[in-house]
C-alpha cells in the first residue's frame, strides 16, 4: 500500500515538469515527406508582401512558414487562414511601424516606470539558440498600469516589444552563429495575489495573448514558471488535460526557484541564468 501511494506522488510530482518537448518536430531540416507536401503548397498560396508581414527580419522563410504550419498541425487550409489572419491584425495594429516610433512615444510615458508594473526583458540566450526571458508575472499591477498609460497605449506597447525580439534574434545569432526563431521564457510568479487578478489582469493577458497566438506563432521553445502558488498548480492540473500535448510539454511548472534549478540549467547555461534562479548571470 505505501509503495503505491510514493509511486502516485512520483508520478504528480513528475507531472509538473512534463516530458522533454521534441525540439526537431516540425522544423526546417525535419519535414516528412507529408509535411514537405503542405509547406511547399503554403508557399505557393502566399504572396511575398504577406511573408514580409508575418516573419521577423532576421528570419527565414521557411522559418517563419514551419512556425505557422507547426500552429496548425501542418493542415494547408488552416495555416493559410491564420497566416491571412495575422497580416490582417498586424496591419491593423501598424505593427511592424512600432519599431521606428519607439517605446516611451508608443506608452506615453517612461518605459521604466511602465515596466515597474509589468517587469519583463531579454538575458541572453539558452542551450539551443533560443533567446532567454524573463517574466515577473506575480508582480503584474494592471491597475498602477493604468496610471501610467491607458490600454490601448500599452497594446502598442506591446506590440512593440514583440517586433523588437527580431534585435535579440540577431544578437543570438552573433554570438553563437546560430538562432532558432524561439523563446525560453522563466515565468516568476512571486507576489503573486489572487487579489490583483482582476478583470483588467484578465483581459489585458487574454488580449495579448490572442494577438500573440495568431502573430507570433510557435515562438515559445520552453517555459519554466517558478515560485509557483498552490492554487496556481491546482489550476493547472485542472486546464492539463485539454491542452494538446506539445504545448503541455513545453511548460514546466516548479514551487521555488530552487526546485527548477536542475531543470532549467539543463537548457539554460550556468553563466546564462540569473542569479535569483541558480545561476551565475547578473542582470
Amino acid at each position: 500500500m505505501l509503495k503505491r501511494q510514493l509511486s502516485r506522488k512520483k508520478k504528480r510530482r513528475a507531472s509538473n515538469a512534463g516530458e522533454a518537448p521534441n525540439l526537431t518536430w516540425g522544423f526546417p531540416g525535419h519535414l516528412d515527406s507529408k509535411q514537405e507536401s503542405a509547406y511547399e503548397a503554403v508557399r505557393q498560396k502566399i504572396t511575398p508582401d504577406q511573408l514580409r508581414v508575418i516573419k521577423f527580419e532576421v528570419e527565414t522563410e521557411e522559418s517563419a512558414l514551419c512556425r505557422f504550419l507547426r500552429a496548425r498541425k501542418f493542415d494547408i487550409g488552416a495555416t493559410t487562414a491564420m497566416i491571412e489572419e495575422c497580416v490582417k491584425i498586424k496591419q491593423e495594429h501598424n505593427a511592424q511601424e512600432a519599431l521606428q516610433i519607439g517605446p516611451e512615444e508608443l506608452l506615453g510615458a517612461p518605459e521604466d516606470i511602465f515596466n515597474t508594473f509589468n517587469p519583463f526583458w531579454y538575458v541572453g540566450h539558452d542551450k539551443h539558440g533560443n533567446v532567454l526571458s524573463v517574466q515577473k508575472c506575480g508582480l503584474l499591477n494592471t491597475a498602477a498600469m493604468a496610471t501610467v498609460c491607458d490600454p490601448a497605449n500599452a497594446l502598442r506597447y506591446h506590440w512593440y516589444s514583440m517586433e523588437s525580439l527580431n534585435a535579440q534574434f540577431e544578437q543570438c545569432i552573433s554570438e553563437t552563429g546560430q538562432c532558432r526563431i524561439g523563446v525560453t521564457c522563466i515565468i516568476d510568479m512571486e507576489g503573486f495575489k489572487a487579489r490583483k487578478f482582476t478583470s483588467q489582469a484578465r483581459h489585458y493577458l487574454k488580449t495579448v495573448s490572442h494577438l500573440d497566438s495568431f502573430c507570433y506563432p510557435e515562438l515559445m521553445a520552453r517555459i519554466f514558471i517558478v515560485n509557483a502558488p498552490k492554487v496556481f498548480s491546482a489550476a493547472w492540473q485542472a486546464v492539463r488535460p485539454f491542452l494538446d500535448s506539445r504545448t503541455v510539454a513545453k511548460i514546466s511548472i516548479y514551487s521555488s526557484a530552487a526546485a527548477a534549478r536542475s531543470a532549467m540549467l539543463e537548457y539554460v547555461d550556468e553563466e546564462a541564468l540569473p542569479a535569483e534562479f541558480g545561476g551565475r548571470a547578473v542582470a
